[in-house]
């Protein structure tokens, strides 16, 4: 009887190790609490306004007059606001005055100079209206209808001119002619006016274009203050005696060293002696409007007026000619020099 009961037993065992296992209790869903959002408390970052940029504030133009220099000379402040220096002269001294109504530097000689002035003598002044056109174009016979590129400001500078008594410009350029070395053209010159009685001066060199030959000239523009007529001056060092020939077609005189009329001298330009071809093309006021000759008018003397308003200036034989550069112009510090005639 106990081994039947051990047998159920052990049977029951084995049955209930082989029966698959109870499922377990479902478990209950958690249960979740909303959590508020958090209200935001911060400042919202504004849209940046941009800033406007400012005008520049314009530089006002200094007033025209003369500023003097801890070196002695003088500054002119032109009436556009321009600063010229003005060149500094052995042998002269400077002095701000009026003239015209302008302030200005006046020369005055000193004791002992080079130029046989006595001293306190007026030996010429500066002026400011002047500019120089680094533009090489053409015109036309007539000197008319300029290339458009001399009206851009980009090519013109002013300097101002240096208008000084014949002794000083004689002097000056004979000493800078000795130092030109031979072979190279001795070739140096002063503007052939008196300009201050004129103003808005302006100097081009010009392809001048004529029928049968261009020739490259120093052409002088200028506005007249006067109606009395610029007067042209002979800036040939070693002659009195200029020809004066009249050209119909266009009505000016060409003036020019009569000693170029020898045949040994007038069909090409003789080495050495080129300060003899200088030309000055204008028309003489009152002047005989045909060929003639003008006597006993030395360096820096008045051979007449004119009341154009531009001369022309080269440098010619019958059959050749030199192209004008404006290292042939006098000039003293970057500065053209003219004279101060009959002084």
């Amino acid at each position: 009887m106990k081994r039947l009961l051990l047998v159920f037993l052990l049977v029951n065992l084995v049955l209930a190790a082989c029966a698959p296992a109870s499922a377990p209790a479902p478990t209950a869903a958690p249960t979740f609490t909303a959590t508020p959002l958090p209200t935001s408390t911060s400042t919202p970052t504004p849209t940046p306004i941009p800033t406007p940029t400012p005008e520049p504030t314009p530089t006002p133009t200094p007033e025209p007059g003369v500023i003097s220099q801890p070196d002695g000379s003088f500054v002119v402040i032109t009436e556009t606001g321009e600063r010229l220096t003005v060149p500094q002269i052995p042998g002269l001294t400077q002095q701000v005055e009026e003239v015209n109504g302008v302030k200005t530097v006046v020369f005055y000689a000193e004791k002992g100079n080079p130029y046989g002035l006595k001293e306190g003598a007026y030996a010429g002044e500066f002026k400011p209206d002047l500019s120089v056109n680094s533009y090489v174009g053409t015109c036309d016979e007539y000197g008319r209808s300029y290339s458009s590129q001399y009206r851009e400001e980009s090519n013109i500078k002013t300097t101002g001119v240096l208008v000084l008594a014949p002794n000083v410009v004689k002097y000056q350029i004979e000493q800078q002619l000795a130092q030109i070395p031979e072979g190279q053209p001795r070739l140096l010159f002063p503007l052939p006016i008196d300009p201050r009685e004129v103003s808005n001066l302006e100097l081009r060199v010009v392809d001048h274009q004529f029928p049968d030959v261009t020739i490259r000239e120093l052409h002088i523009m200028w506005s007249p203050l006067s109606e009395d007529g610029l007067p042209v001056v002979n800036v040939i060092p070693d002659t009195n005696v200029i020809r004066a020939q009249y050209a119909p077609r266009l009505k000016r005189h060409v003036l020019y060293d009569l000693r170029t009329l020898d045949s040994r001298y007038l069909s090409r330009i003789t080495s050495g002696k080129e300060m003899w071809y200088i030309t000055i093309d204008t028309l003489l006021t009152g002047a005989p409007r045909e060929n003639h000759t003008i006597e006993n008018v030395p360096f820096g003397e008045k051979l007449g007026t004119t009341k154009n308003s531009s001369i022309w200036v080269f440098v010619s034989a019958a059959d050749e000619h030199i192209d004008m550069d404006l290292k042939y112009l006098y000039m003293i510090d970057g500065v053209p020099v003219a004279i101060a005639t009959n002084q």
